[in-house]
This record gives structure tokens, C-alpha cells and sequence, in this order.
């Protein structure tokens, strides 16, 4: 077949600002189609990553160094590592890994830019550490980034900066931490784990054991108090004997004794008669856990013969995660604030806990001993009801939106914690709150499958109790986590359920929760390109507004429900409508003093659409006045003015003015790259931004680099399951397409057909968009026949969509004429 000269420029794909906004428990977000920016996430970013003075920054946890003994030669070799190096320490429970790492990551702290400390026990809390770098690091910068941002903001900072020392504390699986010790050239990283294997080629590896003999007396008699000719050495041999030697266990020991004001002797007796007692082993012989778990049940006695409401405190922290609890949650543990000191303070006496003066820590083992003492008396079960009571009333009333988002990350750990200790049957008011608000903040984070998870949880919670009110939520809420993870037809399955249950109670339903569905089921739909759908459902929202109290919305959320009428307008060809409640909209922002994201949607929509009909000059001004709004706000270096460079990149671009839109397009994404680096989701957007202005540059080298950067990327974000990845492939299709290599393109623009009608599916203008392409490349290859037929299909959905009259109608038209030779 001969090769043909392309006949017709092939669509090119920039994106921009979000279009569609519904409320959510966490503000007001965006729900806009694939081929724009979500806008939700707001930052401060005032400093760039090289300029942030941060030397000395640590938070090494709080113990005492005079409970440290031994291990000389290991912390020897710690301190010959040089940077660039990985060191894993790893051991039994209680031998002391964590001790061991703290104690040489305190030798030279005041000397090195940052030592940072990371609990790495899941992926999870390793991005939330890494987020905590990032706040620590540049407070205004981590106070509107995702968590997921945040921690890659850390990573980059991390590879442009020398001196630093990051410990990654308890890995369970060396798979979570492999990105950040992959990457250690500018520092020294100290992992420790309980696992002994599965660190070939990573780094240096130090096994540790027991404590020799002689050390082990020496660190229980330090922590006792006695001297070297004391009496008692022969007891305290024996005690070291009877706990393994091990750490941890000596200086419980040390601290009942110390505490208690008893002998050795008596201790002994009492650890050796309190044998049948000990925490069952989980693996063959003498696991030193159980050794410990003698200390912490005799420990437990002397606690509560002294302060039994100690005790109770005990079992609830029991029920959380292991390090970080804030301080504060535990204040309406008990009726009194100053009991609760008391006994916060008599655990961290007797080493039980480790007490900051924002924050506790507690081992593992002693949870686990806890838990375990009388599984049949109900201690569990009174530990985990009074954590439900005090997480739920921590979080409940208190505001919503990006400022809370550090504080939830501090929490998150501790309800997930907690939700794993509840029964599976679980259900009653606050643990559904807590399922929602937790799974509300996973949503902001980008992080749709947690929030599902979680969501499923609240919404089987609801059935089984037959709250109407709560099963109309969760699924308005688990619909939109649905769509935020690309899954669109389970979505609409959802918010069609919502409905439907929002209105049984017909005339006396609740039009709060009516409202709520609505707008989620239009979203949806919008998304899914069912425009006609879409403006039903904002009609009856519309029309519900006008029934409810003027006070029954906040002017926040009506200003989204506006956004959100005026972007379905738009998809529907009334741009004259869109663009008069798009003016109110703004006009009710500016009366208010709305200034932040939702003031942008709004100027952001007015100067897309001036754009759409054909008057790019009208929303040059908006579009100027959102990047300046944008830069006053937030600063020079934000997600949204980076999303506002992209929307004024896209005026400028219909004005025909090449040289100010590749400026700014190259400006988002220079700031990107710095602020999240070059694998993060906004990033790909701004280079397939930009490879539109190479297109029509036609400078296709320099595109294809580009375009085949953004495809990897959204590939590795997304999967194979969104419809970002269509408009990637079909702008590396168009690169190749320039660059007259049809053959390169056919495959790229096939999967990009592919994709669309898996996700968005029929009539969506992103499938109607690939197919055009696609017909354009069978024509060029001289597959006539091919072109035909997928211009056929082309032509029923673009004559459905759009009318006869449209651009894309006719080419098809044209296209599906088209006879072989």
C-alpha cells in the first residue's frame, strides 16, 4: 500500500483547570473529566526545595541514653559508613535494633542537615513519614500538598541534598522501603527490621544477638542503681539469665524493681513463678517475646496495685498504633485530666510507655501482652470501645480541608490500627463517623482504594443497622470514590442507589441527602459523557435549592453547585447558560470574599469558556486574573498556579500566540517537576501540555520525549484502567503521526480507542476523539476499509453527541465513504 501525506492535523490534547466541583466531606472537590486539572490540593510554597534552611532538624525519639549499653563494635560500624550507604540492623524482638539505631543516629545530630526517624512497618507510614519530613522541612510548603506529594517533595529534596540521615525503623517488608533506599547518594540510611534475610545487595547488614553477660548485668544493674561490688550481682546474673540477656527486657526488669522498691530476689521469685504466664511463643524454643512478656505481666500487677485506672489507660493504647499517639487524644480517658497525667505518668515510671510532651509511644509487646492477658474477661473489648469514644470525639466538629490534613496523617495510623481490632459486625454511630472521615481524607490524598476500603466497611455497617440516612451517604460517598479511581460504571451503579434510597421517603425525604446524591449522580454521568443525564440530575438539583432555606447551603458549596450546572451547560453545547450562571457564580464568590480554590474554578471555567465559543480574547482576562489571584494566594510555586500557567498557556494558544503559550506551559512545568518531581500525575499534565506546544511548533523530537515521558508516567499512576491514559496515548500517536511514521502511531492511537471505551465508554467526546484519529491513521496507511468502519462507529456516536453540523460528524462522514481501491 502506498504511504500518504497526512491530510489533516491530528487532534492534539492539552488540559486544564477542573470543570465540575461536588462536595465531599473534605471540602469542596473537583470532579472534573480526565483531561483537566483537579484542583483540590492546596499548598504554600514560598521557598524552593534548595533554599530551606533546615540544619539540625531531627525527631529522634525521646529516650534516656543512660539505658544504652554495649554494642560498641556495631555502633563502630555504623559510624565508618559513609554517605551513600545502607545499613540494615537486624535481630530478635527486644534485642535492641531500634536502640542501636537511635543511639548512632544521635552521635553527630547537631552536624548533619536532617536526621529523621521513620517507623517503616507499611508503605503507608512510610509515605506519612516522608510527609513529615516535608512538614518539618518547610511547613507552608507540606500544608496543602497530599501526602502522597509531600513524600515525594521529600525524596527530591532528599536527592538534591547532602548530609542527611534517615532511619527507617521496624521494616516488616523490605518491598515498602525500596524506593527511598534506592536512592541514597547524598546521605546514609539505617533500616532495621526483625527479618534476618531479603537484604542481599542492599547495604551492610549487622545481626544482632543478645547482650553478652557481662553488659547485660551491667545495663540492669545501671538502670537498678547498684554498683559493681553490690550484693546483689549474683541475683541480677540470674535475672539476665532468666530474660536472655535481651535489652529491652533487663531494662523492665530493672525499672519494676526500681519502681516497685523491691529486691532482686523478690523479683526473680516472682518472674520464675509467673512462668505459665508468659506470652505464647511464636516460634520453636526460647523466643526472648515470652521472656519479656514475664516482665510485663508482673509489671502489670505492681501497676495496678498502685494506680489500677493506669491500667485502663494501658488497654486503650493498647488498642492503637504503636508510636505517635498525640498526647492530647488521651485527655478524656478518664474523668479527670490530671488523673490521666498521673497514670500516663506511672506507665512511662515503669518503662510501659514512652512519654513526650506531645506524643506517646508504646512497644508492640506490650500491646500484644495486654491484649492477650484475659481474652475472655472483656479487657479488649472495653480498651477498644473507650479508643473508638476518644479517636471519634478527637476528630469530630473540628474543621475541614487542607489544615487539617497534617493532623490526620498523625491519626490515621491509630484508626487504622483501631479498625483492625474492631469485630468485623462492627457497626453503631461513631465507628461509622470514623470510617467515613477517615475514608474522606484517603480521598483527598489521591488514595481511592483506601477509601473505598474503608467506605464498603461504613456502608455494610449501615445496612445491617438499616440507618436510611447512612446508607444514602456511603454510597453517594463510595460512588464518587469509585469515580475517583476510574472505576465509572460501578460508580453510577452506586449514585443510581443513592437516589433511588434519597427518595423513599418521598415527600418527607431529606433534601440534604437528595441534594448530595444528585449532584454525585451528575458528576458521574458527566464524566461518563451522558450530558442529557448529567442535566437532568443538576436541574433537580437546582430546582431543590430554590425549595430549601436560603441557610440550608453554605455559599461555598452553592457556588460549587453553580460550577458544576455551568460545566454540564458547557458539555452540552448551551454555552450561553454556562457562561451566565458561570458570571453568577463568581459574582456570589466575590461577594462573599470567597478566595480560595473555589474563586479559581470559577475564573478558571469563564476563560475555558470563552475559549469553547470561539472567544479566546473575552477569557484572557479571567484567565490572567486567576494566575495572579493564584500567586497572591498561595505564592509562586503551587499546584494551582501551576494549574492557572496551563489554563492562561491554553488562551494564549487559541489566540494563536505560540511563543507566550509554550512560556508558560514550560513554566508549569519546570514547577512541577521541582515541587513533585517527574513521576507525579501533575507533572505528566503539564509535559503533554507542553508537547502540544511542540506539535504546533512542529518541533516533533522534542514532543515525542515528552510525550512518551507523560504516557510512562500516567501508566505507572494510573493503570490501564483510566481515561487520563487515552489522552496520553493519543498524543504520543499524534507525535509519530507528525513525524510521518503512521504505522508507530496505529498502535498507540488502537490501544487509545481501547482504553476510552472501557472507561468513559460511547459518546464520550474523548472516545468520539480517538476514534477521529484513528480513522485519520487507517486512511493514511491506505487501510481504506479499516477507516471506513471505524468511521462509521465514529459517525453514530458524533452525530449523537454533537449533531450534524460538528466538525468531528463531518469527517467521519467524509471518513466512512472512503471505498478500497
Amino acid at each position: 500500500m502506498g504511504k500518504k501525506k497526512p491530510k489533516r492535523r491530528r487532534s492534539v490534547h492539552s488540559e486544564g483547570a477542573s470543570s465540575i466541583a461536588v462536595s465531599q466531606n473534605f471540602g469542596i472537590a473537583s470532579t472534573g473529566s480526565n483531561a483537566h486539572f483537579d484542583m483540590r490540593r492546596i499548598s504554600v510554597s514560598l521557598d524552593s526545595p534548595e533554599s530551606v534552611p533546615v540544619i539540625g532538624a531531627s525527631n529522634l525519639p525521646f529516650v534516656d541514653t543512660s539505658e544504652f549499653v554495649g554494642r560498641q563494635s556495631e555502633m563502630d560500624e555504623i559510624a565508618q559508613l559513609g554517605e551513600g550507604s545502607v545499613c540494615v540492623i537486624h535481630g530478635l524482638g527486644g534485642s535492641g535494633k531500634s536502640r542501636v539505631a537511635l543511639e548512632s543516629a544521635r552521635v553527630g545530630v547537631n552536624s548533619r542537615v536532617v536526621t529523621w526517624w521513620i517507623v517503616a512497618d507499611s508503605s503507608e507510614n512510610v509515605m506519612l513519614g516522608l510527609a513529615g519530613l516535608t512538614q518539618a522541612i518547610s511547613p507552608q510548603m507540606a500544608l496543602g500538598l497530599s501526602t502522597s506529594e509531600s513524600a515525594t517533595w521529600a525524596m527530591n529534596w532528599l536527592q538534591r541534598t547532602s548530609g542527611w540521615l534517615i532511619v527507617l525503623d521496624n521494616v516488616e517488608d523490605p518491598r515498602v522501603i525500596r524506593d527511598v533506599v534506592a536512592r541514597p547518594a547524598n546521605g546514609r540510611i539505617v533500616v532495621t527490621s526483625r527479618r534476618r534475610y531479603g537484604w542481599e545487595g542492599l547495604g551492610t547488614e549487622i545481626s544482632l544477638s543478645s547482650l553478652i553477660r557481662a553488659e547485660a548485668v551491667q545495663l540492669l544493674a545501671g538502670v537498678i542503681g547498684v554498683g559493681p561490688n553490690s550484693a546483689h550481682l549474683s541475683t541480677l546474673h540470674s535475672i539476665a539469665e532468666e530474660l536472655g540477656d535481651l535489652p529491652l527486657g533487663l531494662i523492665q526488669a530493672g525499672s519494676y524493681v526500681t519502681q516497685s522498691q523491691v529486691e532482686p530476689d523478690y523479683y526473680l521469685g516472682k518472674l520464675r513463678s509467673h512462668a505459665s504466664r508468659m506470652y505464647k511463643a511464636s516460634i520453636e524454643g526460647r523466643d526472648p517475646e515470652r521472656t519479656i512478656a514475664r516482665v510485663w505481666d508482673i509489671t502489670l500487677e505492681a501497676i495496678s496495685s498502685r494506680n489500677p485506672a493506669a491500667i485502663t489507660i494501658l488497654e486503650i493504647l493498647s488498642c492503637f498504633a504503636s508510636n505517635d499517639l498525640p498526647r492530647e487524644l488521651m485527655a478524656g480517658a478518664l474523668e479527670d485530666e490530671l488523673d490521666v497525667t498521673d497514670a500516663l505518668t506511672l506507665l512511662a515510671a515503669y518503662s510501659m510507655i514512652q512519654l513526650g510532651p506531645s506524643s506517646i509511644d508504646i512497644h508492640r509487646l506490650v500491646q500484644a501482652v495486654v491484649r492477650s492477658k484475659s481474652p475472655t474477661s472483656g479487657v479488649v473489648a472495653s480498651g477498644v470501645t473507650a479508643a473508638l469514644d476518644l479517636i471519634a470525639e478527637f476528630v469530630h466538629g473540628g474543621a475541614r480541608g487542607f489544615e487539617t490534613w497534617p493532623k490526620w496523617r498523625t491519626l490515621v495510623p491509630h484508626i487504622e490500627e483501631l479498625i483492625h481490632h474492631l469485630p468485623s459486625d462492627s457497626g453503631g454511630e461513631k465507628f461509622r463517623y470514623l470510617l467515613g472521615e477517615t475514608a474522606s481524607f484517603y480521598g483527598s490524598q489521591d488514595q481511592p482504594a483506601e477509601a473505598i476500603r474503608l467506605r464498603e466497611r461504613a456502608l455494610a455497617a449501615s445496612i445491617s443497622e438499616g440507618d436510611q440516612e447512612s446508607i444514602c451517604i456511603n454510597l453517594s460517598n463510595l460512588a464518587e470514590d469509585y469515580k475517583n479511581s476510574g472505576d465509572l460504571l460501578k460508580a453510577v451503579e452506586l449514585a443510581e442507589r443513592a437516589v433511588e434510597v434519597s427518595s423513599r421517603g418521598g415527600e418527607d425525604s431529606d433534601d440534604g441527602r437528595r441534594l448530595h446524591a444528585l449532584e454525585v449522580r451528575a458528576a458521574i454521568r458527566y464524566s461518563l459523557g451522558d450530558a442529557h443525564g448529567a442535566t437532568e440530575d443538576m436541574s433537580a438539583v437546582m430546582k431543590l435549592l430554590r425549595s430549601m432555606p436560603p441557610d440550608a447551603v453554605s455559599d461555598r458549596s452553592f457556588v460549587s453547585i453553580l460550577n458544576n450546572a455551568a460545566a454540564i451547560a458547557r458539555d452540552s453545547g448551551l454555552y450561553d447558560k454556562a457562561l451566565s450562571v458561570m458570571m453568577e457564580a463568581l459574582r456570589i464568590a466575590e461577594k462573599v470574599g470567597i478566595d480560595g480554590p473555589e474563586r479559581l474554578y470559577c475564573l478558571a471555567n469563564l476563560a475555558a469558556l470563552h475559549r469553547d465559543v470561539g472567544r479566546p480574547a473575552d477569557g484572557l482576562p479571567f484567565a490572567k486574573k486567576a494566575l495572579k489571584l493564584s500567586e497572591e494566594i498561595y505564592g509562586v510555586r503551587h499546584t494551582l498556579v501551576i494549574a492557572a500557567c496551563s489554563n492562561l498557556a491554553a488562551l494564549y494558544r487559541a489566540l494563536q500566540r505560540p511563543n507566550e503559550a509554550m512560556t508558560l506551559a514550560r513554566r508549569a512545568l519546570e514547577d512541577a517537576c521541582a515541587l513533585l518531581g517527574e513521576d507525579s500525575s501533575l507533572t505528566a499534565i503539564c509535559m503533554n501540555n507542553l508537547c502540544a506546544d511542540y506539535i504546533n511548533a512542529r518541533q516533533y523530537d522534542d514532543a515525542l520525549i515528552l510525550a512518551k515521558q507523560a504516557l510512562r508516567v500516567t501508566e505507572a499512576n494510573l493503570g490501564d484502567g483510566h481515561p487520563s491514559l487515552a489522552n496520553r496515548l493519543s498524543q504520543l500517536a499524534a507525535v509519530y503521526f507528525f513525524q510521518e511514521r503512521p504505522l508507530e502511531a496505529l498502535q498507540y492511537a488502537e490501544r487509545a480507542v481501547q482504553v476510552a471505551a472501557g472507561t468513559v465508554g460511547k459518546g464520550h467526546p474523548l472516545t468520539i476523539s480517538t476514534l477521529s484519529n484513528l480513522a485519520i491513521n487507517y486512511e493514511v496507511i491506505g487501510d481504506l476499509e479499516a477507516a471506513a468502519w471505524v468511521a462509521a462507529e465514529g459517525y453514530d456516536q458524533s452525530l449523537a453527541r454533537f449533531g450534524p453540523s460538528h466538525e468531528s460528524t463531518r469527517l467521519f462522514q467524509r471518513l466512512r465513504s472512503n471505498k478500497m481501491p
